[in-house]
């Protein structure tokens, strides 16, 4: 048994050696007529290379065996010399720059956070989902999400995963992820914008002030103050009424043709001077759009109740800072709750009206307390 196997091993060895003493035959001819193994390899490698053979020298001569490239990229990332490592570290860093871009584009190019492209109303801000969103991106570009996991990930937190799996963990890491994705996609492209304005309209309904929309759209996320509150510019005066306002004359002096049409070319001028840029509504402009459209939807219906209040939203600095100014925001808020089954005659202010009227003269005996209440009352 041992012969054999002894046998093998030198059957083995020899075979080795010779493969070894082909190899360095080849390499020698290849130096011999001034040859370098590079040359050799794009030769093998290069597309327009057309084999008489046949053979199929990229695949299976080559990459076909997965665990000897293996060896090969290991030998030039870790045991090569520090120029060939930077070499090849360099080469694929741009190479993964390039991945990245291109899941980048693609991220963009499909319009899943373009705000424009979504129509602004309730399901705009009830349909978002950071985890829901997170896990699209990370669907769409799994190579720059792998950086951002181990970039965020320690090796000893890996191998408690693998121990005990936690969903806790793998959720807590998608959100982070998917959090530094869509700020950075933002700062791409302000296509990818719809995740800022839902963070900005969440900030301004909870309080936040100026300087917070500042800060946090720098940081990327959320949109800058402006952008949520603009109001879209007033429509342009008709050409009548610009003319009209061309030819306006001040009362009182005298008008000659010469003056007049003077008057008229510096109007002309100073509208050119004032005019401005088109503003275009802000996100909480088009979610009031789109919320009194469909309260005229729901109102259309049958019956229903408006219950409505105007907010005052004041918000002061606590001292006077170059950059920070009082802001006030005022606006009107209705409710619209429709009456299910309701009649007209169900209605009638008049039975109200008539139960007023007749009501006995209030006395102490019909106020109704709670339990907690009646403690408060002490007896004199």
């Amino acid at each position: 048994m041992q012969e054999k196997e002894d046998a093998a091993a030198a059957e083995v060895a020899a075979a080795e050696a010779e493969k070894k003493k082909h190899f360095v035959g080849i390499l020698n001819g290849l130096q011999e007529r001034n040859y370098s193994l590079a040359d050799f390899m794009e030769y093998v490698f290069n597309p327009a290379t057309q084999f008489a053979s046949g053979f199929d020298w990229r695949w299976r001569g080559f990459f076909a065996h997965k665990r000897t490239i293996a060896k090969i990229f290991g030998y030039w990332s870790s045991k090569a010399t520090p120029s060939t490592r930077i070499f090849i570290f360099d080469w694929a860093y741009g190479l993964v720059q390039r991945m990245v871009s291109s899941e980048l584009r693609r991220i963009t190019r499909s319009g899943i956070l373009n705000k424009a492209k979504k129509t602004i109303n309730e399901a705009f801000f009830m349909d978002y989902s950071l985890t829901g969103l997170s896990r699209t991106l990370r669907a769409m570009s799994p190579r720059a999400f792998g950086i951002f996991d181990a970039f965020s990930t320690t090796s000893r937190q890996l191998k408690a995963q693998e121990k005990a799996p936690s969903t806790n963990f793998t959720k807590k890491r998608d959100v982070l992820a998917g959090s530094a994705a869509l700020s950075l996609l933002n700062g791409a492209s302000q296509n990818n914008s719809y995740a800022q304005a839902v963070n900005g309209t969440y900030l301004m309904a909870t309080g936040g002030q100026r300087q917070h929309f500042s800060i946090l759209h720098g940081f990327g996320w959320s949109m800058s103050y402006t952008s949520i509150i603009s109001k879209p510019s007033k429509p342009a005066p008709t050409d009548k009424a610009a003319a009209n306002e061309l030819d306006e004359i001040d009362e009182g002096e005298p008008t000659t043709p010469g003056k007049h049409a003077r008057r008229n070319k510096e109007n002309r001028e100073a509208k050119k001077a004032k005019k401005k840029r088109k503003r275009t509504p802000g996100t909480l402009s088009l979610l009031s759009d789109a919320c009194r459209t469909t309260a005229r939807i729901l109102a259309a219906t049958g019956l229903f109740l408006v219950v409505y209040d105007n907010i005052n939203m004041m918000v002061r600095i606590a001292e006077q800072i170059l950059g920070r100014k009082n802001t006030q925001e005022n606006g009107t808020c209705a409710t619209v709750v429709p009456l299910h089954d309701a009649k007209p005659e169900d209605l009638l202010a008049m039975d109200l009206d008539e139960s007023i009227a007749n009501a006995a003269p209030l006395s102490i005996e019909d106020l109704e307390f709670t339990e907690a209440e009646g403690h408060s009352f002490v007896k004199t």
